[in-house]
């Protein structure tokens, strides 16, 4: 996009020289200046002499329907639609993701605060506390967080 903006004089100038290359008028001066030059090379004269012929230029003939080319104008609405774009995927991050570091710091704090309350709860059974907390622990390590983000609510239904 910045090369597009940066360049945008020289490509215009080299997409019209093409574009009016096609032109009729211009091909058959093109045409006569080939056999031109071919005939002073092969006289023994270079194409840098001042007097060689001088190779037409698309940009002197008129086209015959304007040319089409990218206005500049369109790299800067590129420009916006590609930063709208960028800006929603941000926001979708933001608001739905968590990185793992805070899903590791959550299964922290949730299996510290089950310890602390299973402590709390079951104080005469270390054995049923222990029981307990091996099962929820042993539960924890099946949960697949990429199954669970891939679920997505049924139609009518809440999220949750």
């Amino acid at each position: 996009m910045i090369d597009f903006v940066e360049r945008y004089d020289e490509m215009h100038y080299g997409l019209m020289l093409w574009q009016y290359s096609f032109e009729k008028d211009f091909a058959s001066d093109w045409a006569e200046w080939l056999r031109d030059i071919d005939w002073h090379i092969h006289s023994g004269g270079k194409p840098t002499d001042k007097n060689a012929p001088e190779m037409p230029s698309p940009m002197d003939y008129v086209p015959r329907r304007p040319a089409q080319i990218v206005d500049i104008s369109t790299a800067s609405s590129i420009a916006t639609q590609i930063g709208q774009m960028v800006d929603r995927m941000n926001k979708m991050t933001e608001d739905k993701t968590f990185s793992m570091t805070t899903v590791a710091r959550l299964v922290e704090v949730m299996s510290a605060d089950l310890t602390q309350a299973a402590l709390e709860v079951i104080t005469n059974d270390e054995s049923l506390r222990d029981t307990l907390l091996d099962a929820v622990a042993g539960r924890w390590k099946l949960i697949q967080l990429s199954e669970l983000a891939g679920k997505r609510p049924a139609s009518g239904q809440r999220e949750g």
